[in-house]
């Protein structure tokens, strides 16, 4: 059902829409004759819809399908929209786009009167990334609609492009993708004296036995020279070092130089300034790749995931390691409460730097946004690697496998 009565004004970036299918008895979004506030994002999406439609060339047969994704920082200033005597304005406004994302705000209001407002996610041609989705309600933070989980029917399809950005851009934090590297170094720089010691209490002190099985399952072995992507301060590259048997097979890679400056790594290993999509390394180069909880601060998945294959050996191996959201609604919740929520408070007790809390919260929100795994195992076939695969510890650490094709020398 078409929820909207006609278009007020539209541009390049905003539309209003007007509406007065709440006051309908039959509107099928009611349930026991109440149409709760929260299908005003119903509303919302249907002129996301239209404003896609809008602005879709005229000489194409179609606009590109979009789908919502997410809906977060919602505010409901009222309970239900039925008893509403006005009409409703329907206003959304585009404040971020890239190739394949689009961020929405939009809000709904009755004579002037703020019913409801919040931000959504929308993903570009999903019949070609999520082919066949099952949609149920979108999420609704703090609100009383179900989580939107995806239902793939075949997650490796070939004609699903690579992915570039792992997430749309966070824009509590940063604005476009160069604010987001400049805001990234200098978050990283200025809470790298905190991070260790907060890890320990996010993990409860798990963490360097998980990361050396984890390397091993990956295939990591003595004597092997290893590159750690995105080595921070070196939580990974540790563990790598004692498998290896030797710190000097060892190399880091990070893009602030205030987080391997806070690291404890013997002397004797290798630490470089850079970035995942351009490697200051040869081709050929190394036994075996790792990165750290870092996807999700990757500008462009499909450069740098060419670039581990560009520097890996014949034989070489892979092994990224990201935090995922698990598909169970409470399992999300209590994920997001603990990182969220519970992580930034005991960080007012523990940290030294007043960033530190900030950088916790900005962890939960890039997972939450992060494209879900079977787009990352997608991408990093693209690239040529063999034998991908993801091994899911607990429900949501993730570790994405791959082998560089040809003989190891």
């Amino acid at each position: 059902m078409c929820l909207l009565e006609c278009v007020e004004a539209w541009d390049a970036l905003h539309i209003r829409c007007r509406a007065i299918s709440h006051r309908d008895a039959c509107n099928p979004l009611r349930s026991n004759g109440r149409l709760g506030v929260a299908c005003g994002i119903e509303y919302a999406a249907q002129a996301m819809a239209v404003h896609g439609a809008l602005l879709a060339p005229a000489d194409s047969l179609c606009a590109r399908a979009g789908l919502l994704v997410s809906v977060r920082s919602t505010r409901l200033h009222v309970s239900r929209l039925d008893d509403i005597a006005c009409d409703l304005t329907i206003e959304t406004t585009c404040i971020s786009q890239n190739e394949n994302n689009l961020l929405y705000q939009f809000s709904v209001s009755a004579a002037g009167r703020p019913l409801l407002e919040g931000r959504a996610a929308v993903v570009l041609d999903a019949d070609l990334i999520f082919p066949h989705p099952v949609l149920p309600p979108p999420v609704v933070e703090g609100g009383h609609e179900a989580p939107r989980e995806f239902h793939l029917k075949d997650p490796m399809n070939d004609s699903a492009p690579p992915v570039h950005a792992p997430h749309i851009p966070l824009t509590d934090y940063y604005q476009t993708e160069q604010d987001r590297q400049a805001y990234l170094r200098q978050i990283f720089d200025n809470t790298a004296a905190d991070y260790d010691r907060i890890e320990a209490m996010l993990a409860f002190g798990t963490g360097p036995g998980y990361r050396r099985e984890a390397l091993l399952r990956a295939g990591l072995k003595v004597g092997m020279k290893v590159l750690d992507v995105g080595v921070g301060t070196g939580l990974v590259a540790a563990q790598a070092c004692l498998i290896t048997g030797d710190p000097a097979l060892v190399t880091g890679v990070d893009p602030s130089p205030g987080m391997m400056a806070a690291s404890r790594l013997p002397g004797s290993m290798v630490l470089v300034e850079g970035r995942a999509e351009s490697l200051p390394f040869p081709d050929n180069h190394f036994d075996f790749l790792s990165m750290g909880y870092a996807l999700r601060h990757i500008s462009d998945l499909s450069v740098a995931f060419a670039e581990f294959e560009r520097v890996l050996k014949p034989g070489g191996r892979l092994c990224i390691l990201e935090i995922t959201q698990t598909p169970s609604p409470f399992g999300r919740w209590l994920l997001k409460s603990y990182m969220r929520g519970v992580i930034p408070l005991l960080t007012r007790f523990v940290s030294r730097q007043k960033d530190t809390a900030t950088i916790w919260r900005y962890f939960w929100d890039s997972i939450e946004a992060c494209v879900p795994p079977e787009q990352v195992i997608h991408t990093l076939n693209a690239t040529g690697l063999t034998e991908v695969k993801r091994h899911l510890a607990v429900g949501i650490f993730s570790e994405y496998q791959a082998i560089k094709a040809g003989k190891p020398e």
